[in-house]
């Protein structure tokens, strides 16, 4: 069955193939958990959701009609599935990148190897309770690749005091994630800074 395409899963699945809805589970649970994670912002809700949307799957596999590929069908069934979720849950608030949560996303998972896909959940769980400035700066440096340097050209902050900040969270991490207590973080800003105005010394009145 792993060296079936999608196309040919999804048409054993339809003949009532369990071994091929396995293989397609197989191929996509940890995508459905990622994408559900990404968008809940919570492992418990993310795997409540995974588990809906397969039984979602199972129950109308025969109905899906193949107008796009399989991995478009499941993205649309899990988006849905997790922003409703969470519209339905109080406690987890509902943000505009959430609901503009896109295919790229999806897309760009399937390029990555996520084998160890709860230590990527946990890691971000834990960022998500830093600060945003905190946030922001391991969001740069990590998922984007900005140097410390050009991060302190573009933002007019000192590369030391930018590489303290990096170290602070990262000391951060590594504690909350080994279960230890971790030190408050400093604050932090990390928006453009002004250059500050020279004083201007006032010009001496000269004595008539």
């Amino acid at each position: 069955m792993n060296a079936l395409k999608d196309y040919q899963l999804v048409a054993y699945a339809k003949a009532g193939q369990q071994n091929a809805l396995a293989e397609l589970y197989r191929r996509y649970a940890k995508k459905t958990l990622y994408l559900a994670f990404r968008i809940t912002g919570s492992v418990q809700a993310a795997e409540e959701v995974r588990q809906e949307v397969w039984f979602k799957v199972c129950v109308h596999i025969k109905g899906f009609r193949e107008e796009s590929s399989f991995s478009t069908w499941l993205f649309e069934i899990t988006r849905n599935t997790a922003l409703n979720f969470k519209k339905h849950n109080s406690h987890l608030s509902l943000s505009e990148d959430d609901e503009n949560m896109g295919f790229l996303e999806w897309k760009r998972f399937s390029g990555t190897d996520h084998n160890n896909i709860y230590a990527d959940i946990a890691l971000r769980e834990v960022v998500s309770f830093m600060p945003a400035s905190y946030q922001r700066l391991m969001v740069l440096q990590d998922e984007y690749g900005v140097s410390l340097f050009e991060l302190s050209e573009l933002l007019g902050i000192s590369h030391s005091i930018l590489k303290n900040a990096s170290s602070f969270a990262r000391k951060f991490i590594r504690a909350k994630l080994n279960g230890h207590p971790a030190k408050p973080l400093p604050k932090l800003e990390l928006s453009r800074q002004r250059p500050k105005r020279k004083q201007r010394n006032p010009r001496k009145r000269e004595k008539g």
